[in-house]
């Protein structure tokens, strides 16, 4: 199964979608952060490196939690993959976990990262920006993960929720 991984960092990083993680160059192992040089660890690094390049703030303590559940294998994968344009291939723990990683940002940065991409024709800018902040992290985040699924069951409550910030005209 392809990875959200890579899309989750730049939702979460450029626009919820994304919640998928952006996965460029990695530090060296003795760049801080994580459990020293593990797999694990070299994730971490880059998924904070990653979002501190599209200033979006991670705890980095909720970064080190998720990526220590990595196995081994799609720990190895994942950095196999940093620098090249493909996704890396994880199994379905993996991409489950990747996931989550939209939830180590503010909700502030969730929703700039959601209205970063917003280009919807017909709908008020600043009323859906106004829905968005009303809701929970654990909402915003399954938007962010819900990616083109629009039958999820949040997706259906954003769509009604976003009614009223239609522009007739």
């Amino acid at each position: 199964m392809r990875t959200r991984m890579r899309t989750t960092t730049r939702l979460a990083a450029t626009a919820a979608t994304c919640l998928a993680l952006a996965l460029g160059a990695c530090g060296d192992d003795d760049d801080g952060g994580g459990a020293g040089s593990s797999l694990q660890s070299r994730v971490a690094d880059n998924v904070m490196d990653e979002a501190e390049d599209e200033d979006v703030e991670l705890d980095r303590a909720c970064v080190d939690v998720i990526t220590a559940q990595l196995s081994d294998e799609d720990a190895q994968v994942i950095v196999d993959s940093i620098g090249s344009d493909e996704d890396p291939d994880v199994s379905d723990e993996g991409d489950a976990l990747a996931a989550q990683i939209f939830g180590c940002a503010s909700d502030g940065d969730i929703v700039d990262a959601l209205m970063e991409n917003f280009d919807q024709e017909g709908l008020d800018e600043d009323c859906v920006r106004g829905v968005l902040e009303g809701y929970t992290s654990e909402e915003l985040a399954a938007i962010g993960q819900s990616g083109s699924d629009a039958s999820s069951g949040v997706m259906e409550k954003l769509r009604s929720d976003l009614v009223p910030c239609t522009i007739s005209g």
